[in-house]
């Protein structure tokens, strides 16, 4: 698919995102939040399509091994070349017009791929790399410029001839694999799952009349939607590889979400799930049986489903159920929701993926079976966003 044309304020997919697209604020972990979590739905796809991997997170991939022998070889050459060849600084671009010697000029800084996933494909005696590039839908053509093409340009150029010349070398004393191939990664993000609330300071949900959220839906601006999981990519799309996200605010000065109602239900939810021997969701049943028995809160959730903006219902609901159905993992995340130090960005990243993995889609559905079973019941069908 080839690049979009820009797009007016708020963009195409401000509406499937459910409106109130804010700048990402500075200095907040949003970016390293969206990196963490389409890492951790990477992951799990990857997996899916290789027995013999591993993905690595941006702050772990050049010091995290495998443990397999040719995907470490791999990595290490990987690591090595992936580098500006030349300082992008004044004096080096200076040196450079007049004709300087590549060996006079300043050699440039390492450069990480925001994820990477490498794997070993017998069948086809090959080892392959895929490469995810995460970013904001008003950047996305710098990072295309910018980080995908030269990134796959150094797998495709150097990382490839030097690797195919030491897996000759060794298919002369046994059956090794005999290609390196690098190309963005196909995955993209289904619909269901491109809404991913950030959740307030822990303690504060109940207080919060702010719900944040992030959208993943400007992707689909630039790549194909899935279509029964499969995505109908051309292998040699620019755009390839490349998931953006929004970020989005609303509150009751915006929108008038029902937060007692959410909140309520939450409690609801709480009580239920105390009386079970371990956690889980309930079925759809239980929260229709939960609208029955508060049919006020009911006609005020269709009333603000009926203003057109049920995807942030759908977020404002997860913030309330999250503690409940996640746990630790909620906490962890309003952790790295509000933190604006580097540092304890990068120290959480992998944890954070990991829990994101398991919990954040579960959330989602949780909320949408919730809000689903109240429009089914008042008669309302949603256009979901996430």
């Amino acid at each position: 698919m080839s690049e979009a044309p820009d797009s007016a304020p708020g963009g195409p997919f401000d509406a499937l995102c459910g409106g109130f697209k804010k700048p990402v604020p500075r200095q907040s972990s949003v970016p390293l939040i969206a990196q963490a979590y389409a890492a951790a739905l990477y992951r799990e796809n990857f997996f899916q399509r290789y027995t013999l991997g591993e993905v690595f997170f941006e702050t772990e991939y050049r010091w995290v091994g495998t443990g397999n022998p040719l995907l470490d070889m791999t990595l290490r050459q990987i690591v090595s070349e992936m580098r500006n060849y030349y300082a992008k600084s004044r004096e080096n671009l200076a040196l450079a017009k007049k004709g300087t010697p590549a060996v006079a000029l300043k050699e440039g800084r390492y450069i990480r791929p925001d994820v990477l996933g490498l794997a070993l494909d017998i069948p086809r005696r090959a080892i392959c790399c895929e490469l995810l590039e995460i970013s904001t839908i008003d950047q996305a053509k710098e990072t295309i410029a910018g980080d995908l093409v030269p990134k796959l340009a150094i797998l495709r150029g150097p990382v490839k001839t030097l690797l195919e010349e030491a897996l000759l070398r060794m298919n002369q004393l046994g059956e090794f694999p005999q290609t390196f191939e690098a190309n963005g990664a196909p995955w993209v993000i289904p619909p269901q799952l491109i809404i991913v609330p950030l959740f307030p300071e822990a303690g504060t949900a109940t207080a919060s009349t702010r719900f944040r959220w992030l959208c993943f839906g400007p992707t689909y601006q630039y790549r194909p939607m899935p279509f029964a999981g499969i995505v109908n990519e051309p292998p040699d799309s620019p755009a390839r590889g490349l998931l953006l996200y929004s970020y989005h605010e609303a509150g009751l000065n915006e929108a008038a979400v029902p937060q007692e109602v959410f909140v309520k239900m939450r409690k609801w939810l709480a009580d239920k799930q105390r009386a079970s021997a371990r956690l889980e969701l309930l079925p759809l049943h239980s929260y229709t049986q939960y609208w029955q028995q508060n049919p006020d809160d009911l006609k005020r959730l269709l009333g603000y489903l009926a203003v057109g903006v049920a995807a942030v219902a759908v977020v404002a609901l997860a913030v309330w159920l999250a503690p409940v159905i996640a746990g630790s993992a909620a906490a962890l995340l309003s952790e790295m929701a509000v933190a604006a130090s580097a540092e304890a960005m990068i120290a959480q990243g992998t944890a954070v993926a990991a829990a994101l993995s398991s919990f954040l889609p579960q959330i989602m559905r949780t909320a949408q079976s919730a809000i689903g079973a109240a429009a089914s019941l008042g008669g309302l069908q949603p256009v979901w966003g996430g």
